[in-house]
């Protein structure tokens, strides 16, 4: 079925804008904790001045999180015909740093069906498709939810609505939608017949909400999901829906019912991760133009010309302070050059032992890969405020000890050399100056020294000391990973020669 033009939902007076400026008027009735998801029991102000019930199901830690919009089937003989339908694959989300809404809707009801009036299905409808619109509002309207990160799960009525929605909701990426069929008139028409010319008008009125044709103008990612067996939506119509989407797309059949099974599930939710996963951070490292001495000052003009690398990320925040680092990256023939300004009102180091547990103390880290093909192979430097450093070199060929002695490396920090640093009342903000000669990358680099658009993996890390012990990144860690050796996350750099 061709998607139809947007003037064409016009002119059929199909309109789904609201009133955004209604306060969402949040209020919590409940919560609970569950396999270390909080889950809160809230309702908020519907459209039509009623109460809508909703679950948001979230981490208990970190700071940016993806957001997923539920929403149930219709089933009267399902006890999870309603918004408990998701909350067990909610709670798996969570554990992977995202926020779920489950809301109510019109067929949480389970005697809403037959007891609805036909000549009332258009309008409400729409209202249902704006009162989603407006569940999106809510979704991000919870702490930490990054609007770029944000999906829609929905099945039968819910996958049919959501459908209808993505036409109009471009604030959503990603729709995971399950057994739902091409038109509502499909469903619609069960019950009571109807004499021919009064099915016809019932059809047409019902056509410009068809999910077939709204599916067509997303602009988002689209998984959908159909059970062979399944006696509510025929392998055409199926074939149909899928058809109808624009890429990327994919479809899923399972032996499986209109309820659809395990396997479902599993393939849903490893389809939406990367769809809610934080984008990796990207940094172009500028070559150096004039010297660069290594003193812990970053006074060079070299310094002062390049960009920081943009805000580091608290993926454990639970609370305290969240000091940011800023920090640089610079290179010319002999060494990569990298500075850390770590603002800090508690600085405090005591390791002084050579390859000694450093991240205990205020401390910041490089891990890199020069080979994006095997981010595995990396190499740490881990300094703390004092000058004590830690290397490792974790790749497929280092054959000896757990630590590792590179070549040449040239640091400065602050408070270097001292035996020990307590925290003090004017403590404001230390630096770390580091240089490491790229011929230590020989093994695993394309070229050493880098051509101009070489790219390579790295991250940039900090720890906190006693105080405020914060840990935080400069390419975003995604849960569950609960430390900084996930290579996955590392970020994107490109060495550049142009000033």
């Amino acid at each position: 079925m061709l998607a139809l033009p947007l003037f064409a939902f016009l002119a059929a007076g199909l309109s789904f804008e609201y009133d955004r400026k209604l306060p969402l008027d949040v209020q919590e009735v409940h919560i609970e904790t569950r396999d270390g998801a909080r889950i809160q029991d809230i309702t908020f102000a519907a459209l039509d001045g009623k109460r809508t019930a909703a679950y948001v199901v979230r981490p208990e830690s970190g700071e940016s999180h993806a957001g997923v919009l539920f929403v149930h089937w219709y089933e009267p003989e399902s006890k999870t015909s309603n918004r408990t339908q998701f909350l067990g694959e909610a709670v798996t989300l969570a554990a992977r740093g995202t926020v779920s809404l489950l809301v109510e809707t019109m067929w949480s009801d389970p005697k809403w069906f037959p007891s609805r009036n036909r000549a009332d299905d258009f309008e409400n409808s729409v209202k249902e498709v704006k009162a989603l619109r407006r569940a999106i509002d809510v979704l991000l309207a919870q702490p930490g939810v990054d609007a770029k990160r944000i999906a829609y799960v929905g099945h039968d009525f819910g996958a049919m609505y959501g459908a209808t929605m993505s036409s109009v909701e471009p604030r959503v990426k990603a729709y995971a939608l399950q057994a739902g069929t091409v038109s509502f008139s499909d469903w619609f028409l069960f019950g009571p017949k109807m004499e021919p010319e009064a099915r016809e008008k019932f059809i047409a009125r019902l056509a410009p909400l068809d999910p077939v044709k709204h599916i067509a103008q997303a602009k988002a990612a689209v998984l959908l999901q159909f059970g062979r067996t399944d006696r509510f939506v025929s392998e055409a119509k199926g074939r149909e829906f899928f058809a109808a989407a624009k890429e990327p797309k994919k479809a899923l059949w399972y032996d499986a019912g209109h309820g659809l099974n395990e396997e479902a599930v599993k393939d849903r939710v490893e389809w939406l991760l990367p769809h809610l996963a934080p984008p990796r951070a990207k940094y172009d490292i500028h070559r150096a133009k004039g010297g660069i001495k290594i003193d812990g000052e970053l006074d060079e003009a070299a310094w002062k010309r390049a960009r920081t690398v943009g805000d580091f990320h608290f993926n454990w925040w639970t609370g305290g302070a969240k000091e940011q680092t800023a920090a640089k990256m610079l290179w010319d023939d002999e060494n990569l050059y990298v500075s850390w300004f770590c603002r800090d009102k508690h600085i405090s180091a005591s390791v002084t032992e050579r390859h000694g547990p450093v991240s205990r103390d205020d401390c910041v880290e490089i891990f890199l890969s020069p080979n994006p093909a095997k981010v595995t192979n990396y190499y740490t430097f881990e300094i703390n405020a004092i000058g004590t450093m830690l290397n490792r070199c974790r790749t497929d060929w280092w054959k000896g000890p757990p630590t590792w002695e590179p070549e040449g490396v040239i640091y400065r920090t602050t408070f270097h050399g001292q035996p020990r640093k307590e925290e003090a009342a004017g403590d404001a903000n230390w630096i770390v100056e580091l240089a490491i000669p790229l011929r230590n990358f020989a093994k695993d680099a394309a070229h050493t020294p880098p051509r101009n658009g070489d790219e390579w993996r790295l991250n940039l890390n900090r720890t906190g000391g006693i105080t405020d012990k914060q840990n935080s990144t400069w390419s975003p860690v995604a849960p569950p990973a609960r430390g900084f050796h996930t290579p996955e996350s590392f970020g994107d750099v490109r060495f550049v020669t142009a000033q």
